[in-house]
């Protein structure tokens, strides 16, 4: 497995807005990563061309991904590529027919033009613009974020490094607010209220005028979370203010200039904002790959309106453009050797200690301390990253466009990390305990809470059974035992009392007791 020690669990955006519908949420949350042990700057590493993708280890690789389709955990594409030659891709479509039938293992060749939403992957391209920009010297990275936003709180202080590091001790615009309307609900990591979240935070939902007010308004009237480089905290709201900045330095959009620096010097005819796919929607054979969640079946959700996140979270692209983008960052066409020695230098202020966050690039750890670089994301469906490895010329991506509970991205990274090894795959592990129906049957049908007021109705789907409280949407849960189902992400335990034909719910320390309602038409009805 990955070292979990750097990339956290902030990697994303907001965990917000489904309810009880289950995500991994954060704009843009969580490649496990590096744990401190760089010896020397990841460009500075010779590349070892003698590696190759086995005929063994593609085979493997089929089966495991076979494995992870029919096993309903993930949909989405994933590529390998070394030394800028693709040795690896397919794509996991989601089988909403519920034929069971696996989709071919080549890219999608129908609809060659879906491109994914990157989540926090976005950074990356952020932060090679503002260091071109600093080449060019137009910028510095001891520029003070004053110089542009004067009225944000500590902005004499804040440099674009520490923006760049996410040292700047800013609030983050896309999680702050959001976790504060969680704090008095039952499930307090998956539920939002909807109707408090719009009001609230509308424009992180919707298109709306001028997003840019709203958020700039809760910035500058937000304290600190610690004095500027004091700490080091995961923060969208910086790379936001990048965007902004470098949209001011130049005179032109954020996203003309994502062209005209990186795309087009790449051929990277699958990368863009989502904003520029909007307003040509209509004249583009482009469009975003849907979002989904996993409950019951694939079930279709709208994401996160990624403008209200440029810079931070707004990109959309391809495996293959994500790959060829690490090849032209390593190899020269982006910034120089020098720039690029600063990026991904992850060594703290004044330390000999390393960290997580270069500047723009994050660290991760592989076993036998194959160090690699780059960035993983996520929004409230979509999940992503990739990852350079300079020793070998290694690169994987994934982009999953939708997870079951029980899968992480970082579970398909590692899956892709340890096909490039050629070492015998693992299959993932799906803990799920196979009850007969007869079973469980008895323990199905409506439940209420007097302590809250809340209804809640079981079904049982397969090895899953789905929670639905009234007025909310459903969560995903699993048999572990006759008498047991949990989500262990959430924290979540539902324990079965059939001699009361109750249950008891515990998550984070506090339970609930729910008493089986008689099904009577007027319950039915109700």
């Amino acid at each position: 497995m990955i070292k979990r020690a750097l990339i956290n669990k902030c990697a994303r955006l907001p965990r917000a807005l489904l309810s009880l519908i289950v995500i991994t949420v954060q704009l843009l949350n969580t490649l496990p990563g590096a744990s401190c042990l760089f010896a020397q700057d990841l460009s500075s590493l010779r590349v070892n061309n003698k590696n190759a993708l086995t005929s063994e280890a593609i085979k493997q690789l089929d089966g495991v991904l076979d494995f992870i389709f029919t096993n309903h955990l993930a949909v989405g594409s994933v590529a390998i590529q070394q030394n800028g030659q693709i040795l690896y891709e397919r794509t996991l479509t989601p089988d909403v027919s519920g034929n069971g039938k696996i989709p071919e293992k080549e890219p999608d060749k129908e609809n060659p033009s879906f491109v994914y939403t990157t989540g926090s992957v976005s950074k990356m391209f952020t932060a090679v613009m503002i260091m071109q920009l600093i080449e060019e010297g137009k910028l510095s990275l001891d520029t003070k974020l004053s110089k542009y936003f004067s009225g944000l709180p500590s902005a004499d202080s804040i440099s674009i490094e520490m923006l760049l590091r996410h040292r700047s001790g800013l609030p983050d615009y896309t999680i702050d607010k959001i976790e504060s309307l969680n704090q008095d609900s039952l499930f307090a990591t998956v539920h939002y209220d909807y109707g408090r979240l719009h009001t609230n935070l509308g424009w992180l939902l919707d298109p709306i005028k001028n997003p840019e007010d709203s958020i700039l308004h809760m910035l500058s009237h937000s304290q600190v979370h610690f004095r500027p480089n004091a700490s080091s905290e995961y923060n969208n709201s910086g790379y936001w203010l990048l965007a902004a900045i470098i949209e001011k330095c130049t005179g032109s959009s954020f996203d003309s200039n994502l062209k005209r620096r990186i795309t087009d010097r790449l051929g990277l005819i699958h990368t863009l904002t989502a904003g520029r796919l909007e307003k040509m929607k209509h004249n583009t054979p482009l469009k975003i790959r849907e979002s989904y969640y996993y409950c019951g079946g694939w079930q279709k959700s709208a994401d996160i309106y990624l403008p209200s996140v440029q810079g931070a979270g707004d990109i959309l692209s391809t495996p293959e453009d994500l790959l060829a983008f690490m090849q032209g960052l390593y190899h020269g066409k982006l910034v120089s050797a020098k720039t690029l020695a600063l990026m991904d230098d992850f060594h703290y202020p004044d330390s000999s200690h390393l960290g997580q966050f270069g500047l723009g690039l994050e660290s991760a750890l592989w076993p036998d301390n194959d160090l690699a670089a780059g960035h993983s994301g996520d929004t409230y469906f979509n999940h992503g990253g990739v990852f350079y490895f300079p020793k070998t010329g290694y690169a994987i991506c994934c982009l999953l466009n939708g997870l079951s509970p029980q899968f992480e991205r970082n579970d398909m990274l590692d899956i892709l990390y340890h096909a490039t090894q050629n070492k015998t795959l693992e299959l993932p592990f799906v803990d799920k305990w196979h009850p007969a129906i007869r079973e469980v049957t008895p323990l199905l049908g409506t439940y209420y809470c007097d302590r809250l007021k809340m209804t809640i109705s079981l079904l049982n789907d397969g090895n899953t059974v789905i929670v639905y409280p009234k007025g909310q949407d459903a969560l995903c849960t699993y048999w572990t035992a006759p008498d047991q189902i949990n989500q262990p992400k959430y924290d979540l335990n539902i324990h079965f009392m059939r001699d009361k034909s109750a249950f008891q719910l515990t998550q984070h320390g506090k339970t609930y007791n729910f008493v089986k309602q008689v099904a009577t038409k007027k319950n039915q009805e109700a």
